[in-house]
């Protein structure tokens, strides 16, 4: 047994690797830069950490992800392996201390951002360490034509400089042959091998269904499933809505999204995790380090921004091999509403200008100042108080984040609740005149509140009652003394602080090439998945699998376009006359609702009933006309 297979099994408790993972182990073994194209679910993460446990000397990590690296490194300390990360909090006395602790107690991975690694004094510490290896996480990130491309990965390659003589290892989920030649490049790999696994999954079965109702087909397609299933949606007031419907319809089910506190979010992992609850309703902050294998159905109720992150959420299912299902229900004003979306949330440059603007302003920095402080920032105080989209503003911080003209820190733990104590708080305001005009707001906005903690804005609450946020937070505090409510006061934790010194319009403009450039290629992107959804011709996974450059021959067999193209129009007809024979009459949407069959076909298969006279049309609904003679 190799040393490899010795330290999987010691620390991982495996008898054996997965596909790639041990050709891939031997190569960084042999010291030489490495590529690994691994689908989700592959067991990246392995490829890394197994052979840096068979070297001497520390590995270091480089991640966009803070809640991956928190992630990773509590699973490897788990598992008695030393690790650690960098926090973006930690000031230079700290971080000195930290590497300290690096090179006298044997820490064996480092984890840091690529915007940590700019920093001289990591440079620095980093410099006086002997790496066995480098691995760079989400290596997709240093493409443009990577669908989550980030500039402040286009300065790793400091980090080869550090340590030429450092074998790397670059890790992707997703990556089209474009951006392969994009991480070589801008990793000056000279000699590398690249290791691509399939995205070919056999037993995932690919489908768009055509509804106007998606919370009956939702309804109707989980009810029917016992295994565990994960539901996307493109919002998160999204994610408690559908999870409220379907657990007033029976289905036990989480919901989950990136503005939930961390105990929020663990509660929800852990209920689905162990099975309490079979379904999970999410926005895509949810995915990262899932490792479920009987998850049988994934269902995306809104379109994917783009194929790489639909191949990935729909590949969270049927990891244990079994038969399973990717639905993506889609509407007929799906289209127009996700290019109106796309249009309207877009941080062109005037936008980004005009966000840069607001920001100067509300900080009141001087022009030509680079500020050197990090200051406390609410989103929604400032939208609210600018009139502003929140989708495009977020998008524009984003894009400030990314051109690394601003730090945009997001935290999640910066979210007041309250929960109403008292039994019957209608008779408190009865005899408690004073705090009426709040508590009635409280009950009005956010359902809930008797049963349970509920999130709040404070600055939300003032500005609607024309009272000053402070007294809102005043008010708060005192029901809580006397244990009116609980209230768990949270103070913003979100910050920002300025990277280049105030030039207004020269400092957006002088990213405006990039900006324009990641636009273009969002919207190539878009189209791409937007076209994918139209096909009603070519096997979905045969179309998939061309985007990556696979050159797939066979049929699949099992997504809706194969099994659409198997079934006779009889078969349609016999299916249909046998539904309306239980069901006694229905709509045509219902119809087509109801089946995996196509609004076509479908339709079709009505009008040569109605032709034979097997079925009748009545008051809008289709009658099996052998019943209505019964």
């Amino acid at each position: 047994m190799s040393l490899a297979h010795k330290i999987l099994n010691k620390y991982w408790g495996h008898s054996d690797f997965r596909p790639f993972q041990k050709e891939i182990i031997d190569n960084v073994l042999e010291k030489k830069d490495t590529v690994a194209l691994l689908a989700t679910g592959g067991g990246k993460s392995v490829c890394f950490q197994v052979p840096a446990m068979c070297m001497d000397g520390v590995c270091i990590v480089i991640s966009p992800l803070i809640a991956l690296m928190e992630d990773q490194v509590e699973n490897l300390n788990k598992k008695n392996i030393k690790a650690v990360y960098i926090k973006s909090s930690l000031r230079k006395n700290d971080i000195i201390t930290l590497f300290d602790n690096i090179r006298f107690n044997d820490i064996k991975f480092i984890y840091l951002s690529p915007e940590r690694l700019q920093s001289e004094v990591v440079q620095q510490k980093l410099s006086q360490l002997s790496p066995c290896l480098i691995a760079i996480d989400e290596a997709h990130c240093i493409s443009q034509w990577g669908h989550d491309f980030r500039p402040s990965y286009l300065n790793i390659s400091d980090i080869k400089k550090i340590h030429p003589d450092t074998p790397t290892i670059a890790l992707t989920a997703t990556a089209t042959s474009e951006v392969i030649k994009d991480i070589s490049k801008h990793l000056e790999f000279k000699e590398f091998k690249v290791f691509r696994s399939t995205f070919d999954r056999e037993n995932l079965a690919y489908k768009i269904v055509y509804t106007e109702d998606k919370l009956g087909k939702l309804f109707s397609v989980l009810n029917t499933n016992k295994s565990s299933s994960i539901v996307y949606v493109n919002t998160r007031g999204k994610t408690k809505d559908i999870a409220n419907f379907l657990n007033n319809k029976g289905i036990k089910s989480a919901y989950y999204h990136g503005g939930l506190t961390a105990n929020q979010k663990k509660e929800a992992y852990d209920s689905w995790i162990n099975e309490d609850v079979s379904n999970i309703v999410s926005t895509n902050a949810f995915g990262m380090g899932i490792d479920k294998g009987n998850v049988s159905m994934v269902i995306h109720i809104d379109s994917p921004a783009s194929i790489e992150n639909y191949i990935q959420e729909a590949g969270r299912a049927g990891r244990d091999g079994n038969q399973s299902v990717s639905y993506l229900l889609n509407s007929h004003s799906d289209k127009a509403r996700e290019l109106n979306k796309y249009n309207d949330s877009l941080a062109n440059i005037e936008a980004i200008k005009n966000i840069y603007s607001l920001l100067i302003k509300k900080y009141r920095i001087i022009y030509g100042e680079l500020s050197s402080l990090r200051h406390q920032f609410n989103f929604q105080e400032f939208i609210v108080t600018n009139s502003l989209s929140p989708l495009l503003t977020y998008n524009c911080l984003k894009a400030l984040d990314r051109e690394l003209v601003i730090s945009y820190t997001e935290k999640s733990s910066d979210i007041s609740s309250v929960k109403i104590q008292v039994i019957d708080i209608h008779k408190y305001l009865r005899l408690n005149k004073s705090h009426t005009e709040l508590i009635n707001f409280i009950l009005r906005n956010y359902t809930g509140i008797l049963d349970d903690s509920v999130n709040i804005n404070e600055f939300y609450i003032a500005k609607n009652l024309k009272r000053d946020k402070k007294d809102i937070i005043s008010e708060l505090k005192i029901l809580a003394y006397k244990n009116i409510i609980y209230y768990n006061y949270k103070k913003s934790e979100q910050q920002i602080e300025f990277l280049k010194p105030r030039e207004d319009n020269y400092t957006i403009n002088s990213i405006s090439r990039n900006v324009k450039l990641i636009n273009k290629i969002k919207k190539q992107k878009l189209s791409s998945i937007l076209k994918y959804i139209d096909n009603n011709d070519i096997c979905r996974a045969i179309v998939l699998l061309d985007y990556f450059s696979e050159n797939k021959k066979e049929k699949c067999g099992i997504c809706d376009i194969c099994i659409i193209n198997k079934t006779d129009i009889e078969t349609i007809k016999n299916t249909i006359l046998t539904y309306l024979k239980d069901n006694k009459k229905e709509t045509i949407s219902s119809l087509i609702n109801n089946f995996d069959y196509s609004k076509l076909q479908v339709s079709e298969s009505i009008e040569n009933l109605i032709i034979e006279d097997k079925i009748t049309l009545t008051n809008n609904t289709y009658i099996n006309i052998n019943e209505k003679q019964t």
